[in-house]
C-alpha cells in the first residue's frame, strides 16, 4: 500500500483522506494536515469532533495543521485562537523571503500572475473575505473574537445576564433536517454600544423543540424581547412560544400599505414575528452594516465574523455566498431592522420602561375580579379603602417587587 510505511521500530506512517471517518478509530500520535484551510467547513468541523479528542488523549500527541489562508474559516479560527492562547496550538508563520530562492523578484513576477487580491492571500498569507461583502474587508480584518465563558448544546455565552440590564433576541429558523441552520443572537441593548452575549446555532434541531431553548434563554436573560422571523417555519414557532409557553415578550408586528412593517404595542392588526421581504432586509443590511463599522454593535464571535467574510452583495442583495451560511448574520440583520423603529428606542429608554412597567401595574389591577374570602383566622393580607378590597402596602410592595422582576 503506497499509501503506508513502516518503519523498523514498529511505528508507522499512513495518509488519509481528510473526511468525516478518515481515521477513526486509529490510534495516532502526531497528526499532519496539509493544506488545512481547503477543508470545507463542515468536514472540517465534524473531523475534529469525531477524532480530536481521541488523538489529544495521548500526552505526546501532537497535531500540524498548515496551508495557505482561505477567507475567515475554521482555519482562521485555530490561528486566530492560537495568536490569542486560547487553544493549545502555537502560530508560526513562515514570509516568502525566508525560502531559498524567492526574492522580490519573485514576488514581483507572482503578483503579476496572480493578481493582487490572491498574491496577498496566497503568497503573503493575508486571511481575506470575498469581494463585496456587506461590512467593508478592512473592518472584518480589524474584528476580534473572545472565548466563550462556557458553550453547551449548540449554546455560546460570551456574558451572563446582568442585573437590570435590557435584552433583545432575534430568531431565526430552519426546519431541522441538515441543512440551513435554526439561530438566534442575544444581544444587550442597555446602552451604546450594544453588544452580543450569548448565540445559538443547530441544523438538525426540531421546530417543536426550539422554542423551549429560546423561552429559556430569554428568561435567563432578564425575560428578554424575542422577535421571531415567521416566513416558513418560524409561524410555528412564535405560536408554541407565546400559545403553549405562555411567554410574554414576543414582538408584534404591524403592517400598513404604505410604510411596510413595524413593531407594535399590542396584537391588534399585528402578527407575533416580523415577515423579511425585501424592505426588511434592505433597511436591516444598511442599518447593520452602520452599526458593525461605527462600532455601535459590538461583535467578539468568530462565527459571526466568519459569516461576515462571505456575506455578498448578489443581484441587487446580500446573502451568503456560494457555499456558506448566513443564519447568523440574518438574526442580526432583523435585530437591526427593528433598532430604527420608535418602539425599540422607546424600549431603550429606562424610564419608558419603568412607565411601561406601571401602566402594566394598572392593567393588571383593573382586572382583577372581586373574590369572596374565608376567615381562617389569620392576619387578613387586605383591607377595605373606600368600599373596595386593597392589599396591605407590605403585601403590595412584595406583589410590585414581583412583577417588576417579570415585566422588566
Amino acid at each position: 500500500n503506497k499509501g503506508d510505511v513502516e518503519l523498523e521500530n514498529g511505528s508507522k506512517i499512513f495518509t488519509s483522506a481528510t473526511s468525516i471517518s478518515g481515521i477513526r478509530g486509529k490510534s495516532v500520535n502526531w497528526l499532519y494536515i496539509d493544506e488545512a484551510a481547503i477543508v470545507p467547513n463542515n468536514v472540517a468541523e465534524e473531523f475534529f469532533t469525531s477524532t480530536y479528542p481521541t488523538i489529544m488523549a495521548g500526552e505526546t500527541t501532537k497535531v500540524l495543521m498548515t496551508s495557505t489562508p482561505l477567507g475567515y474559516n475554521h482555519f482562521w479560527k485555530y490561528w486566530n485562537d492560537a495568536q490569542e492562547d486560547r487553544n493549545g496550538f502555537k502560530s508560526l508563520q513562515i514570509p516568502y523571503w525566508k525560502i531559498p530562492g524567492r526574492d522580490e523578484d519573485w514576488a514581483e513576477e507572482q503578483k503579476k500572475v496572480l493578481g493582487e487580491l490572491k498574491f496577498n492571500q496566497e503568497v503573503l498569507c493575508t486571511f481575506l473575505g470575498s469581494s463585496n461583502t456587506l461590512i467593508s474587508a478592512d473592518k472584518i480584518a480589524k474584528l476580534s473574537s473572545t472565548s466563550f465563558i462556557h458553550s453547551k448544546e449548540n449554546l455560546d455565552v460570551l456574558e451572563e445576564p446582568v442585573k437590570d440590564h435590557f435584552y433583545f433576541i432575534a430568531v431565526d429558523t430552519s426546519r431541522g433536517v441538515g441543512g440551513d441552520y435554526s439561530a438566534f443572537t442575544v444581544i444587550d441593548t442597555t446602552s451604546y454600544p450594544f453588544k452580543l452575549v450569548a448565540k445559538f446555532k443547530d441544523n438538525k434541531i426540531s421546530p417543536l423543540l426550539y422554542p423551549n431553548i429560546i423561552t429559556k434563554v430569554a428568561k435567563d436573560y432578564n425575560y428578554a424581547q424575542i422577535l421571531v422571523e415567521i416566513n416558513d417555519i418560524g409561524q410555528q414557532v412564535a405560536d408554541i412560544i407565546h400559545n403553549e409557553l405562555e411567554y410574554e415578550n414576543l414582538m408584534w408586528v404591524g403592517h400598513d400599505s404604505r410604510y411596510g412593517q413595524f413593531l407594535s404595542s399590542s396584537g391588534r392588526n399585528a402578527k407575533l414575528g416580523v415577515t423579511t421581504s425585501k424592505q426588511i432586509k434592505r433597511i436591516g443590511c444598511s442599518t447593520l452594516k452602520t452599526l458593525i463599522e461605527d462600532d455601535k454593535l459590538l461583535i467578539f464571535d468568530v462565527d459571526i465574523i466568519s459569516e461576515f467574510s462571505t456575506f455578498v452583495e448578489q443581484r441587487g442583495s446580500f446573502q451568503a455566498d456560494e457555499g456558506y451560511h448566513d443564519d447568523l448574520i440574518m438574526t442580526l440583520v432583523l435585530f437591526s431592522w427593528a433598532s430604527n423603529d420608535p418602539l425599540f428606542k422607546d424600549l431603550m429608554n429606562a424610564n419608558n420602561r419603568q412607565a411601561l412597567y406601571e401602566q402594566k401595574m394598572v392593567q393588571i389591577e383593573e382586572e382583577l375580579t372581586p373574590f369572596g374570602f374565608i376567615d381562617d383566622k389569620q392576619e387578613p393580607e387586605f383591607e377595605v379603602r373606600d368600599g373596595d378590597f386593597w392589599l396591605k402596602d407590605e403585601y403590595q410592595n412584595d406583589l410590585q417587587e414581583y412583577l417588576k422582576e417579570k415585566i422588566l
